[in-house]
């Protein structure tokens, strides 16, 4: 065996492994007990008392393109309380269950997604009557069924990354060791595999297109390239939100990984190596039209 096909192996194997354990972290319903107490979706952040909707806004987004980030300033900013509501693996099941959605399937998720969108609209519009809500491309469809979009029209504001390849890479770590952001603790040491930032590097592209295609007839307020705001965030998203930032500090800090540097320059490595140059390249390209694509349904 030569050395190539031993590393390609060897990158498999990993992705079974990494693959394995979130099933069994799954199937025990670990990811939900590892929410920290101080995540946007604890209790604590409920109104107590029901607050009319005046102003609203959606961020469409990817795992690890920063949203968590952007959520952070706008709350701290009293601009909405913005999460990932239509997230399935844990948000949606935590809240159902709290808010005492009538019916849940097997899943635990909401039968009636109307009635989650009313619950959602009743505990989550802050003080100040502004929803706000984090969506990734993947949870889309639960959003559009919710009846939230046609209640409010929401402002559209999309975030991206330029670099998704080194988002993809976060996204392999961040699913092996369940550290979403700085809040979490890790649970597990990441793993190197080609196979998984490769299918991650697939999703990212893939729920990117999801959201174009879903805005493109009636357009977006807002793109958030990533990068563009990444050294200077809360002038830079004051501005593109048009609220006056308040002087507080972002309350999420950019995670630090040395690990994601070494990954990334082994995954561009391997795809020359392992004959997946074109399917790599193909993605990046994909990526740069679909950012362009949303450049020219932005109204400004």
């Amino acid at each position: 065996m030569t050395n190539r096909s031993l590393s390609k192996a060897t990158s498999r194997c990993a992705d079974l492994i990494i693959r394995t354990r979130t099933n069994v972290r799954d199937r025990l319903g670990m990811s939900i007990k590892y929410v920290p107490r101080n995540d946007y979706i604890d209790a604590k952040y409920d109104m107590r008392t029901e607050v009319a909707c005046r102003d609203s806004y959606i961020l469409l987004s990817t795992p690890r393109s920063g949203s968590t980030m952007v959520c952070a300033f706008l709350h701290n900013n009293s601009y909405g309380i913005p999460h990932e509501y239509f997230q399935p693996g844990q948000y949606m099941k935590i809240l159902s269950r709290r808010w005492n959605i009538s019916r849940l399937n097997k899943r635990g998720l909401p039968v009636d997604m109307v009635e989650y969108g009313s619950s959602l609209l009743k505990y989550r519009t802050d003080r100040n009557g502004v929803f706000g809500c984090n969506i990734h491309g993947s949870h889309l469809e639960y959003f559009l069924d919710s009846g939230i979009g046609e209640r409010l029209r929401p402002k559209v504001n999309v975030l991206v990354r330029d670099d998704v390849v080194s988002q993809a890479v976060s996204y392999s770590i961040a699913s092996q060791s369940s550290a979403w952001s700085s809040h979490y603790k890790s649970k597990a040491s990441p793993l190197y595999s080609f196979q998984n930032i490769m299918r991650k590097l697939s999703s990212i592209v893939y729920q990117n297109e999801l959201i174009y295609s879903r805005f493109k007839d009636e357009g977006i307020s807002n793109l958030i390239i990533y990068e563009d705001i990444k050294d200077n965030a809360p002038s830079e998203l004051g501005r593109s939100f048009g609220i006056k930032h308040n002087g507080s500090n972002l309350t999420i800090d950019r995670q630090i990984d040395t690990r994601k540097d070494e990954f990334k320059k082994r995954f561009i490595l391997d795809a020359k190596r392992f004959g997946s140059a074109e399917m790599y390249n193909n993605f990046l390209s994909q990526q740069a039209r679909l950012i362009d694509k949303l450049r020219s349904i932005h109204r400004i």
